[in-house]
């Protein structure tokens, strides 16, 4: 009886077998992993990414606020904007120090993360506030993670199974393949791969726009450079709803030896307030 049950078996595993197409979905995240696979070898190669434990970036350029010029049509007078970040991916630590002037406003605000909480100084109220654990993993703090295409494609290779090809497009006159995948943060981003260099042009993501509807905010990547085995963008352009608010030349420096520092903010000076709710 068990010689016989076990020659059904094996008579009917095949026909299982074939009644198991692949199916779209299938098909579709095996196509983008390969467009991600030659994304990740063309930026440097998954060695070289999952080396990465520190960064630090450096933006510095020009911004056009949407909807906050001082004049009511182009040119628009361009604000200035600086920016030193210093994310520790081990530690999950980040350090982030802006600079903006333009359009009638002013500001200098330091944003320090770890363990799992943070503070926010704003250096012209000389104030400090508290940032409890709820706030500091919300989408104002993880979208500092998408600020290089190295550390886009890490994640992307983390949520392998949620990678989606959507098609190809033309984008600044070049093919390119689309694939989306859904980050840690829940926020699902398409990545624009440059069908002949292989290296993301841009990511872009879907809000809703109150005066226009559905829209998209888009950053885009140029004149990618080396920093040591990996490459990046040294032009990164943020366009939004269809307009252009930011331009800004990047600096990147990966696996320095002095990030500790940064993550040490002294306190004496700043009027400690309460968190924001």
């Amino acid at each position: 009886m068990q010689k016989t049950l076990f020659v059904l078996l094996l008579c009917t595993t095949p026909a299982f077998a074939a009644e198991n197409p692949e199916t779209l979905a299938e098909r579709s995240q095996a196509r983008a992993r390969k467009v991600i696979d030659a994304a990740v070898a063309a930026i440097g190669g998954s060695e070289a990414l999952r080396s990465i434990e520190t960064l630090k970036l450096q933006l510095q350029g020009e911004t056009w606020p949407r909807l906050q010029m001082p004049t009511p049509s182009a040119p628009f007078e361009p604000g200035s904007f600086q920016e030193s970040l210093v994310l520790d991916l081990k530690e999950n630590r980040l350090h982030l120090e802006q600079r903006v002037s333009g359009a009638g406003f002013d500001g200098h605000n330091t944003v320090v993360i770890k363990a799992g909480k943070g503070v926010a100084y704003d250096h012209r109220a000389r104030t400090a506030t508290p940032i409890p654990p709820e706030q500091a993993t919300q989408q104002q703090f993880v979208q500092y993670y998408r600020r290089l295409p190295n550390l886009i494609l890490r994640q992307a290779l983390d949520g392998a199974n949620s990678l989606r090809y959507l098609g190809d497009d033309q984008f600044k006159g070049r093919q390119h393949n689309v694939v989306t995948f859904v980050m840690p943060d829940t926020q699902q981003v398409a990545l624009y791969v440059d069908a002949r260099t292989a290296l993301i042009s841009k990511y872009e993501l879907v809000f809703t726009d109150p005066l226009r509807g559905q829209e998209a905010s888009e950053i885009m990547f140029s004149d990618y450079t080396s920093a040591g085995k990996l490459k990046v963008p040294q032009t990164w352009t943020w366009r939004f709803a269809g307009d252009v608010v930011a331009r800004y030349k990047v600096q990147a420096q990966f696996n320095a030896a002095d990030t500790d520092r940064a993550f040490e903010m002294a306190d004496a000076g700043f009027r400690k307030v309460p968190a924001l709710r």
